[in-house]
């Protein structure tokens, strides 16, 4: 893999985990329950913590059209001279 790609990947899955654990402590109540921050960040079960990669896969996804868009630069955040 490119060092842009793993770059990405490096920055994009962890910021998104976090979005989405946002999104599932604020979508599912049985996650607000839960008295632990730790169950929060890792999920409670399985099915919330698939919900959470499938969230983040979209999310990627989604960059693709940006991607293509800027001739198959993938945005790192590093400035392009």
């Amino acid at each position: 893999m490119s060092q842009d790609v793993i770059t990405y990947l490096g920055a994009y899955v962890p910021v998104r985990w976090i979005e989405w654990t946002i999104m599932a402590i604020l979508l599912n109540p049985s996650v607000r329950r839960t008295p632990h921050a730790l169950h929060w960040f890792i999920g409670n079960e399985n099915r919330d913590r698939l919900w959470r990669i499938g969230g983040i896969v979209i999310s990627c996804v989604a960059d693709i059209p940006f991607i293509v868009a800027l001739g198959g630069v993938v945005p790192t955040g590093r400035f392009l001279c």
